[in-house]
């Protein structure tokens, strides 16, 4: 994944915002590449008469790495279910990439558990706090 960053100016007015007027917001942008992702349409299900027999709206994404799936039919159109379904698969990749930091301070914080006292590594004695060297 390519991250993309930007910065976006936010002016806002008010009884609080009154020394600053203007804010600069951090955005990081995260983009699957299209060549990860495969497309493909169906027609969609539910409410909608002739048309939804006539057309192939409903799109389903599928992240080729991972093998996340998406789809989206709540939109009439092919190329709004397209976003919704990149989206929804962007969504789903941030969401695995928080699950696997929070799985890496998880164990992080276990092995930090883990360390044992009574063998230490370095000794210092005395008032002046001098190294022991280990005999």
């Amino acid at each position: 994944m390519i991250d993309r960053k930007a910065k976006s100016l936010v002016n806002h007015s008010g009884p609080f915002f009154a020394k600053h007027r203007n804010w600069f917001v951090g955005m990081v942008l995260a983009h699957s590449p299209e060549s990860d992702v495969a497309f493909s349409t169906t027609r969609a299900s539910g409410p909608g008469g002739q048309y939804v027999n006539k057309t192939d709206s409903a799109v389903r994404a599928v992240h080729r790495p991972t093998g996340f799936v998406a789809t989206a039919q709540e939109q009439r159109s092919q190329h709004a279910n397209r976003k919704l379904a990149t989206l929804k698969l962007a969504l789903l990749l941030e969401e695995r990439s928080l699950e696997a930091g929070a799985h890496a301070r998880r164990d992080q914080w276990s092995v930090q558990q883990s360390l044992e006292r009574g063998n230490p590594v370095r000794t210092y004695t005395g008032p002046l706090f001098k190294l022991k060297v280990a005999k």
